[in-house]
């Protein structure tokens, strides 16, 4: 866990960046203490559980599978025949199915028949863990029920932890990666995305931006209106982000307060351009109560970054970012800044 301590008094954004708690100096013993007491060495901030049902009828693989999955953060559910699998499959309705092919009572083809043929299950996606040789014919067999085949004669951890998160993508909802009260995705989902896009950046040496929003004063509304109508402004404005954006635009929202999109192909003076509509948007949205403000408006803080200009990595992108931020805040926010 990371306890962030700071004389400005930005919890949002602290908690936003990952702390697990913000203290804002000066900091007194008594309280210091009764912090650090609430962590162990282990605790951990996790987003929820992925749930994962194994149906192989060999003890040796459940053992192996769990000794993967276990340190990675997933769940992992035990089934040892096709019709145990099936059954499973329906009540707990896990995130992803690693099925065997070859077992004694039901084979791996009908079980993967018969868990996407069931309304419950069908949407759960799978993935074949065999040590069998597949033909032709095989393979058309398990085409549009399956995901993906992994060989157990070339099976390795990476590829198969590789195979989960890549599937993350595919199923960003069963894999826990949507923010649920704007319905948009969050902000794991973003750390993969931009991680993609920068690989293909560079692969074929074209630019893309990055812009986070923050919505200014935000606490400070939601103690004026409560969560009920503060929750209403992150659905409507994510919902204009959705309209205002294009649909090949990856839109999330990242944090507390904050929204985050990439801007596929785009160059950071479109970004900057598109950002100040949007600012401009918000500015002039009648929100409830907003003349309760200090500042009597509901408004919103923009920052654009471009790569490769303003980072090489994810980290160093959105590191110059929350600089950036930082400084756009303690001005007052309703602006919209670059990174230099």
């Amino acid at each position: 866990p990371t306890i962030i301590t700071s004389i400005i008094d930005n919890k949002d954004l602290g908690f936003a960046l990952g702390a697990t708690d913000y203290l804002i100096k000066p900091i007194d013993r008594e309280t210091l203490i009764q912090t650090l007491s609430q962590f162990t060495l282990t605790s951990k901030r996790k987003r929820r559980q992925v749930n994962i049902l194994l149906i192989d009828d060999e003890a040796v693989v459940h053992e192996m599978i769990e000794k993967i999955l276990t340190p990675e953060g997933f769940n992992l559910l035990h089934a040892y025949n096709g019709e145990e699998g099936l059954k499973t499959a329906i009540e707990l309705k896990p995130d992803l199915i690693l099925l065997d092919l070859v077992m004694p009572d039901i084979d791996g083809f009908e079980v993967a028949k018969n868990i996407k043929k069931h309304p419950v299950s069908a949407q759960i996606p799978i993935f074949i863990i065999t040590s069998k040789d597949l033909s032709v014919e095989e393979r058309l067999r398990l085409s549009g029920n399956i995901e993906r085949i992994i060989g157990k004669k070339v099976f390795s951890a990476e590829e198969l932890s590789r195979s989960i998160r890549e599937l993350e993508i595919l199923y960003p909802q069963r894999a826990g990666l949507f923010d649920e009260i704007t319905g948009l995705l969050d902000h794991n989902y973003f750390n993969i995305r931009l991680a993609q896009e920068v690989s293909r950046a560079k692969r074929y040496n074209i630019a893309f931006s990055v812009v986070f929003l923050d919505i200014d004063n935000f606490k400070e509304y939601c103690d004026i209106v409560g969560n009920f109508h503060s929750d209403i402004v992150l659905k409507k404005i994510a919902e204009m982000l959705k309209k205002f954006l294009r649909g090949s635009d990856v839109i999330v929202r990242f944090g507390y307060d904050e929204f985050a999109f990439i801007l596929n192909n785009t160059l950071k003076g479109a970004a900057v351009n598109v950002s100040h509509r949007f600012c401009k948007v918000i500015k002039d949205y009648p929100f409830y109560k907003e003349e309760e403000l200090k500042s009597g408006r509901l408004t919103a803080s923009f920052v654009v970054a471009s790569f490769p200009k303003d980072g090489k990595s994810p980290e160093e992108l959105i590191s110059k970012i929350y600089d950036r931020l930082c400084d756009v805040k303690n001005r007052g926010g309703n602006a919209v800044v670059e990174v230099n």
